[in-house]
């Protein structure tokens, strides 16, 4: 009986077993152009920098073998080729030419589209005629071939460069890919005026000096408009089916209470209590509640909606966005410069009942208000049920 084939994200715990097939194409061809074997400890990290960049990794099992693996990279590091990636594909070599290599490229690809990734570049030493069959019949094109950039066993080697446009992004239309591409995305009319009365007469009264309230979401009238969220046809569209409410935020900001929020972008989530691993940093607390910033690959499935219950127009300090940043995982202070001036940014000037439905990874920030009117939002926070490294929801 063949064992059944098996898809998933890689661990730390798999370095091992990816080192026994990579080292084997660095030790006997000239696929790798590396020419000293890597240990499991500098593959671990290798995995953990591209998950990191907001990139997969993915392994596949064949019974309890791991049969090959296959990942994607930045491009370049230029704030311009966020949406280009290279991949690279590996196969143990008694599984090639089984089908799983065709089966495991696939599931890449469509990570990449469902993360709003644009083009796809894989670099083939050559000769290899398997790794250009794979990408022609994955609707790869070959548009570059170098001489002789490579020397390995004494001899020069040519790379051939294949690509594969995943999305038109010049005309992708609707909530989805726009929210998968950019980050965020605007949804109109999701709750009527009544039903913004009825919210704001539920929330207490905040402290004189204070911008929000972030310990809601037990209260009865805060559920009921969770359930309002997750029954509107593109808000759902947007939410994975296993993820769960795990935070609402309060903020209103008003000429009483302004304030400017930088460039930034949302990293602590709040979890029941601390735990000690080496994945965990900044631990803080707010308001009672226990925060924690988690790594890049946990951050990346959250989906954040923020409940306009106001209109937010430009002198109300709406957010102002870097469109696609989400795609860069978790950035350095220096990161977050350069993207911020590599191109304008995007506001979101939205109307009373309106939701802004926003990755935590894109960068954001907000002016002070210069008007005279209210600006008043709840903020949910959606996130897988299940959390790794012994965490838990607070909520």
């Amino acid at each position: 009986m063949t064992p059944q084939r098996i898809i998933r994200p890689a661990r730390a715990a798999d370095a091992d077993a990816i080192c026994a097939i990579y080292n084997h194409y660095i030790a006997t061809t000239t696929i790798s152009f590396e020419e000293v074997p890597v240990t499991a400890a500098e593959m671990a990290q290798r995995i953990a920098a591209v998950v990191e960049a907001g990139l997969p990794w993915l392994v596949m099992l064949e019974g309890d073998t791991l049969a090959g693996y296959a990942y994607a990279t930045k491009w370049r590091v230029r704030a311009a080729y966020r949406y280009s990636v290279e991949s690279s594909i590996y196969m143990a070599p008694e599984h090639a030419g089984q089908g799983a290599g065709r089966q495991l490229y696939g599931a890449l690809l469509a990570e990449l589209r469902e993360r709003g990734l644009h083009l796809v570049i894989g670099g083939i030493a050559q000769p290899n005629e398997a790794s250009v069959r794979l990408h022609e019949r994955m609707g790869f094109e070959k548009v570059a071939h170098f001489s002789e950039v490579g020397l390995k066993f004494g001899r020069w080697i040519d790379v051939g460069y294949w690509q594969l446009k995943l999305n038109d992004r010049m005309s992708i239309p609707g909530i989805k890919q726009a929210f998968a591409c950019k980050g965020f995305t605007a949804v109109t009319d999701v709750l009527t005026t009544a039903e913004c009365d009825w919210a704001l007469s539920s929330i207490a009264e905040l402290a004189p000096n204070a911008a929000g309230s972030r310990r809601l979401l037990h209260e009865d009238w805060c559920q009921a408009l969770v359930a309002r969220l997750r029954g509107h046809p593109d808000i759902a569209s947007l939410l994975p089916d296993d993820h769960v409410a795990a935070q609402c935020t309060y903020f209103e900001k008003s000429q009483e209470r302004n304030w400017l929020v930088p460039m930034h972008q949302d990293l602590g989530i709040p979890v029941t209590q601390r735990v000690d691993h080496p994945a965990l940093k900044g631990w803080s607390e707010k308001e009672g509640s226990v925060f924690v910033q988690p790594p890049a690959q946990v951050l990346a499935q959250l989906v954040a909606v923020r409940l306009h219950l106001d209109p937010c127009r430009e002198a109300d300090g709406p957010l102002q966005f870097v469109a696609g940043s989400h795609l860069q995982g978790r950035l350095t202070t220096d990161e977050v410069a350069a993207l911020r001036q590599a191109q304008p940014l995007e506001s979101c000037v939205l109307e009373r009942g309106d939701a802004l439905v926003m990755r935590p990874l894109v960068l954001h920030a907000s002016s002070k208000a210069s008007g005279t009117g209210r600006r008043r939002v709840l903020h949910f926070v959606f996130g897988p049920a299940t959390l790794p490294y012994g965490l838990r929801w607070e909520n």
